[in-house]
């Protein structure tokens, strides 16, 4: 999910002084900290002749000066935070006097993959001082999301627990099976009693937790994932420590009464088979179903046999305990979720096979489209083997899914049978009534998004021949946001702007009080992803495109209402890193092979700038211009 932000490269720039006219001499100022990551420069300002201020865009900290450059001293605002600037070149700070200031921060997890910018992506943070510096304070910022978080209480209860397991080939002592359990929760202790599809009672006490992130572990090792309305957990793991297994736990809500009437309207049926106890004629399968009030089922079923009709009858208990189905099997034993939309069923099939079932309720009217799955997605999934298959193979597996608006997707932390895969990518498809098809990393995955469309069940044919159930749920507990730039033209207004990397949304927001509330400007147009400059509460400018990805900002766009709306000014003008104004006429636009730009007239004509003393190849990351004669720009340099 790069985006121009985000640094590529590991570099150092120089700071080149210009005064006076046009012919005037440029004088280079090495940069302080030197070369290496957290010496990447950015913006700079000046706030007279002699103090100025320049942005590092790893690290966060800031640069100020008091004698023009010649030495400078590390400010940052709150040294004991996990924070940065993940863009490139920072904008994260303005001046609009001696006193007042601002930065824009981002909060990640250290030691997260600086690769992937969602693991970074914890929220965006402004910090403001009146002060010159000396003391900062911080001001909130509106998220994209409100990050669901967890704690152990959110494991307290009772829950109903429903797994299939998959014989291990390569293990004669290992069996295929269903499980059906009750647990229950406290204290850190998971308690249940159970039942297999082979008739065998059991009785287990484990020690059980939940990170403040989702993850749960089962005697202490992270095994699942809890879902956002923390009442479905997926969990993957080995069975008799052999056999690959996958358990949903559901949680009872006492309050919650069920009866028959709650069977009624549609449901889409998915499913697999782990074959009998020795593996033998495992398969997927789903249905079309129409439910009525007494708990009549009837549809069209589909398997590896081709399809047939179907016609069965269910009961549900006041609790949600589900069960009958005697057409189609035997031991059915299922529950219903506290929102009445899904069911998880074991059930042994009329051929002796074991089957994990969910039923999906579809409501008519409910539009789906790629967009709907946009974010991050916990896979937790179990793969059965295929008699036929000519390499022999079962196997658990969960990875993290970061799917963008147009389905296309990567997958990371995937992990099958405790071996971690390379990352992977690829595409999927949802129509609009929900059903997913296309998705990986399996060879025809095919599934159907919930109706809160928060999760959703695949049934895939597995690449080594087998048969799999995957259980992807919706990952929220990451804020996805970005702090990119920060400007103010007064005490009262200014913009930052946000990008999501989860979301993939750039956004630009107004304050009009110095910064202690924030509206989203609703009409943006085309002129996403770059740097902007504003000149006074109304004009402003921005290096643009409807195309953000990196190096693609060759736009340049003008707005003359605080940024409500954006006109075209410049197109195609080259791959462009920042811009300056310092009056509504005067204007400077830098960027990479050697691009400087200057205006005069507001932006109406662009004309090259070339007595820089830089060659072609020079990549000018910032500048900035205290008047129309007296700037600086910063350039990439090498290590």
């Amino acid at each position: 999910m790069k985006t121009t932000y985000r640094f590529v490269s590991i570099f150092f720039l120089t700071l080149i002084l210009c005064a006076g006219s046009t012919h005037a001499q440029w004088v280079t100022q090495v940069n302080p900290l030197g070369s290496g990551e957290n010496a990447m420069l950015g913006k700079i300002q000046f706030v007279s002749s002699a103090e100025g201020w320049a942005a590092c865009s790893h690290s966060g900290a800031l640069l100020h000066t008091t004698d023009a450059g010649n030495n400078w001293a590390v400010v940052n605002p709150f040294p004991d935070e996990t924070t940065g600037n993940l863009s490139d070149p920072a904008k994260s700070m303005s001046w609009v006097n001696t006193s007042h200031g601002w930065a824009i921060k981002t909060y990640y997890s250290s030691g997260t993959n600086e690769e992937s910018l969602s693991s970074c992506a914890q929220g965006a943070v402004i910090y403001h001082t009146v002060d010159g510096g000396t003391s900062w304070t911080k001001l909130a910022l509106p998220k994209y999301i409100e990050p669901v978080t967890y704690q152990a209480d959110n494991l307290v209860g009772n829950w109903k627990i429903h797994a299939l397991t998959a014989k291990n080939p390569q293990k004669t002592t290992s069996a295929s099976c269903w499980i059906v359990a009750d647990g229950s929760v406290s204290q850190g202790m998971l308690s249940i009693n159970g039942t297999k599809s082979d008739g065998n009672q059991f009785s287990r006490i484990m020690p059980i937790g939940v990170s403040s992130t989702g993850k749960v572990s089962v005697e202490n090792s992270e095994v699942g994932f809890m879902s956002s309305d923390k009442n479905l957990i997926a969990i993957t793991g080995y069975e008799n420590d052999d056999a690959p297994a996958l358990y949903i736990m559901q949680k009872q809500i006492s309050s919650q009464t069920y009866n028959t009437s709650d069977l009624a309207g549609n449901w889409q049926l998915l499913g697999l088979s782990a074959g009998n106890s020795t593996g033998q004629l495992s398969g997927k399968l789903s249905a079309a179903l129409t439910g009525d009030a007494s708990g009549n089922l009837t549809g069209i079923l589909k398997n590896g046999n081709g399809t047939s009709s179907i016609s069965t009858q269910a009961s549900i208990s006041s609790t949600g305990v589900i069960s009958g189905l005697t057409s189609t099997g035997s031991n059915a034993n299922g529950f219903m979720s506290a929102d009445k939309n899904t069911i998880f069923l074991t059930i042994t099939g009329t051929d002796g096979t074991y089957n994990l079932f969910v039923f999906q309720k579809r409501v008519t009217g409910t539009n789906y489209s790629t967009a709907d799955m946009t974010g991050c997605w916990q896979l937790h999934a179990v793969v059965a083997d295929n008699i036929s298959d000519q390499e022999p193979f079962s196997s658990w597996l969960k990875g993290t899914f970061y799917i963008k608006s147009d389905g296309s997707y990567t997958v990371s932390n995937m992990v099958v049978n405790e071996s971690t895969m390379d990352e992977k990518s690829g595409s999927l498809s949802l129509t609009s009534d929900g059903y997913l098809s296309g998705f990986g990393p399996f060879n025809d995955g095919t599934g159907y998004l919930s109706i809160d469309k928060n999760f959703c069940v695949l049934t895939n044919t597995d690449g080594s021949g087998g048969f799999s159930f995957a259980l992807l749920q919706r990952d929220r507990t990451i804020c996805g946001d970005m702090g990119l730039q920060i400007q103010f033209t007064d005490e009262k207004n200014g913009w930052c702007s946000i990008y999501n990397a989860i979301y993939n949304n750039f956004s630009i927001l107004k304050t009009t009080d110095g910064g202690t509330n924030w509206v989203k400007l609703t009409s943006a147009g085309n002129a996403v992803g770059g740097p902007y400059h504003f000149v006074d509460a109304n004009n402003g400018w921005m290096i643009g495109s409807t195309d953000i990805s990196e190096g693609n900002l060759a736009n340049i766009y003008h707005t003359t209402n605080g940024g409500q709306s954006w006109s075209l000014q410049a197109s195609n003008i080259g791959k462009a890193n920042d811009l300056c104004f310092t009056d509504l006429s005067h204007g400077w636009v830098v960027g990479k092979n050697g691009l400087v730009l200057k205006t005069t007239d507001g932006g109406s004509t662009w004309i090259p700038v070339t007595n820089t003393n830089q060659d072609a190849t020079a990549n000018f990351k910032t500048v900035f211009f205290l008047n129309a004669n007296t700037g600086w720009f910063g350039s990439e340099g090498s290590d």
